[in-house]
Parts: structure tokens; sequence; C-alpha cells
């Protein structure tokens, strides 16, 4: 026997709301998933400047996609042409009159803006939170000389450091801090490992983004017998040089600086300034320590992903080098 069950009225009034509702989320997912990829998070991703998409419909079918609860995907991500850059204060305009995105990055000539919409702490992760620089310690085999660099002017420190600089995108430890030796200094050199790194937060020089900078062992090429020529980019450095690591034992070491300080560094002819993370890594890699220490070589592995390779950094005991060491 059919049991019919009573439906109380006052759910009975709502339901065509729910229906309509419904119909509303199915027909502005339809839209976006015609013009749009789902990523493997379930989020929706549509690119502006691939096929002949109504701004106007586009827009309106977002908004209303935007609004409804449960939300058809987690997250939704527009990138979108320079030459449609118009519609950006419509896209940022907050529901319900818009789809209330927000810049997440710009690059070459797109923006892409985003929104999460399910509930709880949003997870779309931040864009660029890091940047990476690489510094090169370069000795002789004998380890009485290491390479030290001045920067030009206008250099937050203008004392005796390792030669540093930023990768570019796509480039390995390895190749960036080799390159940036040889470009400052025109030494060729070979990669050794990891020996430190450093990381720093709100970086005033940096966008106020974090600031990784990875410290990398160099030896000379094979068979090197004398100290290669430097040839400094005068563009860069105002001076360059191969220096005794016994100088440095003597050299002035500094944490906060002042301008006051500052001017006398940069004046600084006779006397040796260095920063405290340059005494520390010297003080590492003194000829004289008996103290194993741990250096990161590299890998090269391929990825569970097509076509793509990282690289997996291990650590490898290096034992002292010095005249006391075993």
């Amino acid at each position: 026997m059919n049991r019919v069950r009573y439906v109380p009225h006052s759910i009975l009034h709502k339901l065509p709301g729910l229906f309509l509702l419904s119909n509303k989320r199915n027909v502005c997912s339809s839209y976006l998933d015609g013009i749009g990829m789902r990523d493997k998070y379930g989020g929706m991703r549509i690119n502006l400047s691939e096929g002949n998409i109504s701004t106007r419909e586009f827009i309106d079918h977002l908004t209303n996609a935007c609004s409804c609860r449960p939300p058809p995907f987690p997250a939704i991500w527009v990138t979108v042409p320079s030459d449609k850059f118009s519609i950006v204060p419509s896209l940022c305009l907050d529901p319900p009159e818009g789809p209330g995105l927000q810049f997440h990055h710009a690059a070459g000539k797109s923006a892409t803006l985003t929104r999460w919409l399910d509930d709880g702490p949003s997870k779309i992760p931040e864009y660029a939170t890091h940047q990476l620089g690489v510094a090169g310690v370069l000795t002789n085999p004998e380890q009485t000389h290491i390479l030290m660099v001045r920067e030009r002017s206008g250099s937050r420190f203008p004392g005796w450091k390792f030669p540093t600089g930023l990768t570019h995108l796509g480039e390995n430890i390895e190749e960036a801090v080799l390159r940036e030796v040889y470009e400052e200094c025109h030494v060729s050199a070979v990669f050794a490992g990891v020996i430190a790194f450093r990381q720093q937060h709100r970086h005033p020089s940096y966008f106020d983004r974090s600031d990784l900078l990875i410290i990398c062992r160099l030896n000379l090429p094979s068979g090197t017998t004398d100290l290669p020529k430097i040839r400094p980019c005068q563009k860069e450095l105002s001076d360059s040089k191969w220096m005794l690591l016994s100088e440095l034992k003597s050299a002035q070491v500094h944490s906060v600086l002042e301008n006051h300080n500052l001017r006398r560094i940069a004046d600084a002819k006779e006397e040796i300034h260095i920063t405290t993370i340059t005494k520390k890594v010297v003080d590492l890699i003194n000829h004289e320590s008996i103290r194993p220490y741990v250096e990161f070589r590299s890998e090269h592995l391929q990825s569970i992903l097509r076509d793509c390779w990282y690289d997996l950094f291990l650590p490898y005991i290096r034992e002292g080098s010095g005249k006391n060491a075993p």
C-alpha cells in the first residue's frame, strides 16, 4: 500500500523558489562550463582571451553563479587580457551588483582575478609569496682565498659580500649562482652544493614579499692552479678581489645599519666591513675549521607529471679541510 506523506504548507510554498534557485545554479554553471574549465580542485577557470565571449552575458552569469548557495564551484578564476580591461570594474563590484572578484596577479598583458566561494576560509594560494636569490661562496682549492665583491653606490650594504643575485623564472639554483658569479666577475666556477639559506619576511625592497637567499658552495674548475683574473661588471660592482680568508678574521661585522655607518663603510678603503651572514658562512668554511658540515647536493629526477622534472637536494657530509682536520 502506497503511503502519502504530508508536506507542510510552510515548506510547500517555498518549493517554487527552491526550484528556481536550483535552476539558476544549473543554468549559470552550464554556461560557465561551456566557456571555461574545471581545475583539479573543482574550481572554475575562465580565460577571456579564448573564444568570442559576450561580456555582458558573461558578467550576468558569473554574478548569478557567485550568489548561489551552495555555490556551483568552490572558487572562480578569471584571466582578463589587456584589450578587455574595461570590464574589470564590473568584475570587482561587490555582490549582489557584481561577482565580487579580487586581483590575484598580473603577468605580461593579462590580469587574473579570483574569488573563494565555498564555506570556510579561502584556500586560494597567494601569488608570488617569495622571491629566490642565490649567493656564491667561491674559494681556491687550498681555501686560502675567497671571491668577494662590493656593489656600486645605492646598495643597501656598501661593504664586502659574496656575489649574489636573483634567479630567473624556470632557472635552477646551480644555474643561477654560476651565472651570477660569471656576470659579476667573469669567473667560471663549478657548483658543489647548498650550505645555508636565509629567510626574511616583508622585505622593503621586494614589495613586502618574503625573501629566500640560497647560499651555495662553489669550486674552481678542475685543474685550476692560479687564481683566475677577475673582470668585474662595471655597472654592478665598485670593487672585487680574491680576498685572503685570514683578512676576514679582523673584519668589522654589521647587523643594524645607520646612515652614518653606511657612509663610513662606503668610504672605507683599508677596513673590511661585512654583514653577520657573511661572517657566519666564512666561519663555516674557514680553512682552519675542523668541524664537518652538511652540503645539500641536487639530484635531477623525473616527476610523476608528464614531461616534468625536479631537483631534489639531499645532505652530504663534508669533512673539515683545515690543517687540524683528521
